[in-house]
């Protein structure tokens, strides 16, 4: 932890209990005394980083003392002073600590006892402190890592996988949660926890940070993004990423029909190189229609694409759709679209 230490000259007003004779009618008696009691003092403008004076708490200390005149003496005190908390502020940030001094000050002394054996006096001096302030930062660093928990592997969309995260200050042991999120998609635990786990649905890749949200004692901060990749999970539906068009009988269709393969999270699949079929969906177009070319065709980074289909029938009441067929998958059919005759 940072420590910051100044010395600086206070005034000090305390009332005490002094067992011993604190100030006698012999201007030349001198006196040991123990003493303790309610100290209260203030920073003076010497003390650059205080931004406010100690409230004020205990005192216990002893000195040597000598009567300068009836019910008056002077001499030195060593005490240790425990003032309470004060604010003060290291040049960046505002902090609040308890404030325990040593105290070495001379002094002058009303005595309101008797001149020999306990007394209550009132007592003034000005005194060089030296003060020592822990730096109890409130400012929280948020750190964060991601794994698979595998080694050589993306995982794929929708399976969870941890993410550890630590919150570390110099002031202390921040508490409370921290939300990891790539924007979209987040999980949640504690400081303690140290980790959530994150599923996320798209695939490719995602920038992951984490924020901590603070507590009463600590700031919040965000984490540096961390690049994570998600691949697309395995293939289970057909959609049409490039719809037939209206075209003439017999002419190619364009541009070309292209039908991919998706996971059940909409991501294309790219490793998918199954075969491809296209047919006229049932009970659509002209009956007894024929679909020509290259039919079926094997996907390419998980897309179909079909260049030079063509339909031989005008629709004459209901527009053509086509079916989109793969073993094991889900079959897609397309947008309406008409064929017209030739001129």
């Amino acid at each position: 932890m940072n420590r910051t230490r100044f010395a600086t000259m206070l005034f000090t007003f305390a009332l005490v209990t002094a067992f011993a004779a604190a100030a006698s009618a012999m201007p030349s008696v001198g006196t040991l005394e123990i003493s303790g009691g309610y100290a209260k003092s203030s920073l003076n403008a010497a003390a650059p980083f205080s931004t406010d004076s100690p409230k004020g708490g205990m005192t216990f200390g002893g000195g040597y003392f000598r009567s300068i005149a009836p019910k008056m003496s002077w001499g030195m005190e060593v005490s240790y002073d425990n003032l309470g908390s004060m604010k003060w502020n290291d040049g960046t940030d505002d902090h609040t600590t308890s404030i325990h001094m040593l105290r070495v000050s001379p002094e002058l002394r009303m005595n309101f006892g008797a001149p020999v054996g306990p007394s209550f006096c009132a007592q003034a001096g000005a005194g060089y402190y030296s003060v020592s302030l822990k730096d109890e930062d409130t400012t929280a660093s948020t750190n964060l890592t991601a794994s698979d928990g595998k080694f050589g592997f993306n995982l794929g969309a929708g399976v969870g996988f941890p993410v550890t995260f630590s919150v570390t200050s110099t002031g202390g042991t921040p508490t409370g949660s921290v939300t990891v999120s790539d924007g979209t998609q987040s999980c949640a635990a504690s400081v303690a926890a140290g980790s959530c786990t994150l599923t996320l649905t798209a695939a490719g890749t995602h920038t992951l940070t984490a924020t901590y949200a603070g507590d009463g004692n600590f700031t919040g901060s965000t984490s540096a993004g961390e690049a994570h990749e998600v691949d697309a999970a395995a293939a289970s539906q057909l959609i049409f990423t490039g719809q037939p068009s209206n075209t003439q009988a017999g002419a190619p269709i364009a541009p070309p029909v292209a039908v991919a393969a998706q996971d059940a999270f909409g991501n294309v699949v790219t490793n998918f190189t199954g075969s491809v079929t296209l047919s006229i969906t049932s009970g659509t177009g002209t009956p007894l229609a024929a679909l020509s070319g290259t039919n079926p065709v094997s996907a390419v980074g998980g897309v179909a694409s079909f260049s030079d289909l063509s339909i031989d029938l005008p629709s004459i009441l209901i527009p053509y759709r086509l079916d989109a067929a793969a073993s094991g998958l889900a079959v897609a059919t397309s947008a309406p679209f008409d064929i017209t005759a030739i001129p």
